[in-house]
């Protein structure tokens, strides 16, 4: 492909140097090189490729490339976006709603929005529904939020399902609707949403479901759970390793809660850290190492309050070495003694609240 966009784009075809642009511009194409990819890009833009010349501003936008310059990227994304290629329009919107050349302008990030929904950019739809339900544009304005949402959704954006999910879950909109909330935001964490996937997870093991058992429920949401956590979602790999931390759901397995818990707090769940720590204190689940005192640490610094509800039950040992920590921070000037006293409670408290 890459010799026929070469002759093409030789033949002063815009569209197929945008398209060579494109490829050099592949970070997994073997020929990767960014500067050649905008070297196209400008060339095509030259030949009247409309597409060519926003593609400029978004190698400025993404920073990639050499020297990005967000004034470039703002004039060639807007003309983009004036002149048909309507992808660009939700990132000249962006570039309004982060302020990143002054402060954020959101009314002028709702226009290009605007536009661009109204020529089928989906991203566009949804970017527009977000400022209105942050309150962005005044007070939030979560029917408006809705209509945009789901305009964003009909035209395939996950993301746009996903966040009109949520407004149903919340009961953030008239004839809110929790078996709309579960199908959406399921169908979003199975897209690769992973921020939904907890409470998408949530909604099957905590509420009642038309059409949906209870087993069929449970098993959703453990599927839920699972593909959050192999998604980067610290929290789902949390709710994972609790519904086999006892017998209350599944018959208890401490391997397979110590392994979930592990891989929670390598995602900085604090609760995670502390449960990870527990199992660590008592060896469960195959659990050892020295590193418990550590680990409630952490739990600490990621805001999780587990150490704090249970310091009565902590070895000395471990209490020690998290008042040397507390010390070291300035949150604590008792004694090192491994005694859980007011002194160590309260400094516990001031470094949860420092992290919350």
């Amino acid at each position: 492909a890459g010799e026929w966009y070469q002759k093409g784009c030789e033949l002063k075809s815009g569209s197929a140097c945008k398209k060579l642009g494109d490829l050099f511009g592949k970070k997994e194409f073997p020929k990767y090189d960014a500067q050649i990819a905008l070297e196209h890009y400008e060339l095509g833009c030259q030949l009247g490729s409309i597409h060519s010349c926003a593609s400029i501003g978004y190698a400025h936008r993404n920073y990639s490339v050499s020297k990005p310059d967000n004034n470039v990227a703002l004039t060639r994304l807007s003309q983009g976006c004036e002149n048909g290629a309507y992808w660009a329009c939700d990132d000249v919107g962006n570039i309004y709603k982060s302020g990143d050349l002054g402060a954020p302008n959101y009314l002028e990030a709702a226009k290009w929005f605007l536009k661009g929904c109204a020529q089928n950019n989906s991203n566009a739809c949804a970017y527009l529904a977000d400022l209105y339900e942050d309150g962005d544009l005044g007070a939030a304005n979560y029917e408006l939020a809705a209509s945009f949402f789901k305009q964003g959704c009909d035209l395939t954006s996950d993301w746009a399902c996903a966040r009109l999910g949520r407004l149903h879950y919340r009961g953030d909109i008239t004839g809110a609707d929790i078996d709309v909330a579960a199908k959406l935001m399921s169908e979003g964490c199975h897209a690769g949403q992973e921020w939904t996937c907890d409470e998408a997870g949530d909604i099957y093991l905590d509420e009642t479901l038309n059409d949906v058992s209870e087993e069929k429920a449970l098993e959703e949401a453990l599927k839920l759970y699972l593909s959050g956590c192999s998604q980067g979602n610290g929290y789902a790999c949390q709710m994972y390793a609790t519904l086999f931390s006892n017998d209350y759901y599944f018959p208890a397995d401490n391997k397979i809660a110590y392994k979930y818990f592990s891989e929670g707090c390598n995602l900085n769940d604090g609760f995670s850290c502390a449960q990870q720590a527990v199992f660590i204190d008592f060896k469960k689940g195959g659990a050892q190492g020295e590193g418990a005192p550590e680990l409630y640490i952490k739990s600490l610094k990621l805001g999780s309050d587990i150490a704090l509800r249970t310091g009565d039950e902590l070895p000395h040992e471990t209490l020690r070495t998290i008042q040397k920590f507390l010390k070291r921070e300035g949150f604590y000037s008792g004694a090192i003694d491994g005694i859980f006293g007011l002194g160590t409670k309260t400094a516990m408290e001031s470094v949860i609240n420092a992290a919350n």
